[in-house]
């Protein structure tokens, strides 16, 4: 039986009639997969779509849709005599290339997608129009891209980045691993995963955070050194700073699924009983239009009954103009302000935007001209199976908040009850960390994760760049992968951490610490559980990116060498690593043609 690895997947000569997706096409205006002129004038497509133009023979012109536009923009002029028009709808994440190839005039093509997009070839002859859909001949290429090369020491010594608390990514992951299926690289970020961990650091005895260094051999190089800095925040106050929540819930009609408004009115419904009377909530609601459903109500007991009645009385249906919603949300944010409060606005929403702004880049831009001022947007996701990750995970960063995925009841909870104080009461702002490393014993340094937060060496230092925010009990981990000169002694790095007291009007504070070779220890099994815990979650995370076809068995002995189930979320990595085995096992004994049909579809149209 042929083994299929991650990135080529052959389908063979399989093609799929497929009256529902020609159906969706015909209706859309889009002109058939027969033979096209050269050139086609992209703005009377739908917005939902990117058109590739290329040749009937020979290699296809580059098209790539724009970072933070979900399949719109691509090349399409001069694609030369018997050009093919290829529509293709947007992947779940739209960076990246769409590459399409056509095999002569009957259309059996095959496509390969960039990084965090699905290629997907379609092919019928006659057009989508009076024919079906045909998806053969081709591969499923989602290919991770190259893992990013160490910096050398001599020449850049230094690593700057903005701290992230980000979940949404482990949740993401294990839900398409407990389905049976494997999760596009787009949707590993390995910093989410090893974030998403409960570890044992300890807490800071005078000020805001703490920080944990430690260093043992990297598992996933024998002949590197694997360095952890980590940062834990203070145990939520008994008393904290009060809240204005203002609620910006999604009533669309994709909203209807039962672990969507069902499961999110369910939770904050509960969560509403662990406010103190001295906060309040407002709620907004967005489909086809927006409301304000409640007022600025605050906690007490009354207003909890009120904030509870509103909340059970939600329901789904319209469409989704997610832009109007986050403007209407953050201005009642800004009229509701209290200067000394954790001014919030909490998105719950699948991210699907079919109205007004809906491209990343509009939705970023939109919150970041909102969002200053001390009003900070937390997004939770909902419906773990069709969240849209590349709008909400984007629109946290910017918004200066946290993005988590809501699966179920038990993840929710961990989020909106047990973990409210961190949600809800930021301890520190603009963390950013910058590690340098000493050439005489460092040879070079690799961080592992964090590619969507770099800051500038020389940003470090300015304020004006933003960073990220910790909450109350918030642990911060980032793992470096470095190379040690042989025989090192002494001093390997410098840690500084930035960051300033919650408020407009703060000052920042710089802490500094330095990694010696005495936080080092021989073997992993030596280091302690979360070091541990925390060097088999980046493997976990390389693996996923590399594929089915990976070295599952090695690290599932590692795995459970190494993980004491006892210790954090131990259990739930020991159980995520041998189900992304069994899930490789399986999908290593289908035919080919089978697998790729099931990857498809999960990754693209769902």
């Amino acid at each position: 039986m042929a083994r299929w690895t991650w990135g080529q997947v052959g389908l063979g000569a399989i093609g799929v009639a497929a009256a529902a997706f020609a159906a969706v096409f015909a209706a859309s205006g889009v002109m058939s997969l027969g033979a096209a002129p050269a050139e086609i004038e992209l703005a009377e497509l739908p917005d939902r779509y990117t058109t590739v133009m290329l040749p009937s023979e020979g290699a296809p012109r580059k098209g790539k849709t724009e970072e933070g536009k979900v399949g719109r923009r691509a090349v399409a002029a001069d694609a030369g005599e018997g050009a093919v028009a290829t529509v293709i709808p947007p992947s779940p994440v739209g960076r990246g290339a769409f590459g399409v190839s056509v095999d002569g005039a009957v259309g059996s093509g095959a496509a390969s997608g960039g990084a965090g997009t699905l290629g997907l070839g379609l092919g019928g002859r006659g057009g989508l129009g009076g024919g079906g859909v045909g998806i053969g001949g081709g591969s499923f290429a989602s290919k991770a891209p190259a893992r990013p090369s160490a910096s050398d020491v001599a020449t850049d010594p230094r690593s700057t980045f903005a701290v992230d608390v980000d979940t949404g990514s482990w949740t993401l992951v294990t839900h398409r691993l407990e389905a049976g299926a494997w999760p596009p690289p787009s949707l590993v970020r390995v910093e989410e995963l090893i974030n998403a961990q409960d570890y044992t650091y300890p807490l800071p005895t005078t000020g805001p955070l703490s920080v944990t260094l430690e260093g043992a051999p990297d598992p996933d190089d024998p002949a590197r050194t694997l360095l952890a800095v980590a940062l834990q925040t203070r145990a939520p106050a008994a008393h904290r700073k009060p809240v204005r929540l203002t609620l910006l819930v999604d009533v669309s009609g994709s909203m209807a699924a039962a672990d969507r408004l069902p499961l999110a009115v369910r939770m904050l419904r509960e969560m509403v009983t662990h406010l103190d009377p001295e906060d309040s909530v407002s709620i907004v609601t967005f489909a086809q239009g927006t409301q304000v459903w409640l007022e600025p109500t605050p906690a007490t007991s009354i207003g909890r009954a009120r904030i509870d009645t509103a909340l059970a009385g939600l329901r789904s249906g319209g469409g989704t103009e997610l832009g109007a919603g986050l403007r209407t949300a953050m201005d009642r944010a800004r009229a509701a302000y209290v200067d000394g409060a954790e001014n919030k606005v909490m998105l719950v929403s699948d991210g699907l935007a079919n109205g007004g702004e809906a491209t990343v880049g509009e939705l970023s831009a939109l919150v970041k001209a909102r969002g200053r001022g001390g009003i900070t947007l937390t997004t939770l996701g909902m419906g773990a199976g069709a969240v849209r990750d590349e709008v909400m995970e984007r629109l946290a960063d910017v918004g200066d908040g946290q993005y988590h995925v809501l699966s179920d009841e038990r993840q929710a909870r961990r989020i909106l009850v047990d973990r409210l104080g961190g949600t809800l009461e930021t301890v520190v702002a603009d963390v950013k960390v910058q590690v340098t490393f000493d050439a005489r014993t460092v040879r070079d340094h690799r961080l592992i994760g964090y590619a969507n937060r770099a800051v500038a060496d020389d940003r470090f230092r300015d304020d004006a760049t933003d960073g990220g925010e910790l909450g109350a009990g918030h642990a911060v981990t980032a793992l470096y992968s470095v190379a040690l000169v042989p025989g090192a002694t002494g001093q390997l790095a410098t840690v500084s951490v930035r960051g300033r007291p919650p408020g407009l009007e703060t000052t920042a504070v710089e802490w500094e610490t330095t990694l010696g070779a005495e936080h080092l220890v021989p073997t992993l099994g030596e280091a302690s559980p979360s070091m541990r815990l925390a060097a088999v979650t980046a493997v976990f995370g390389a693996r996923l990116r590399e594929g089915p076809g990976a070295d599952w068995a090695g690290l599932e002995a590692l795995a459970d060498a190494v993980v004491d189930p006892t210790v954090g979320s131990g259990a739930a990595l020991l159980d995520a690593v041998h189900r992304a085995g069994d899930v490789a096992r399986s999908l290593d004994a289908r035919e080919p043609a089978q697998a790729a049909v099931l990857t498809t579809v999960e990754g693209s149209w769902r």
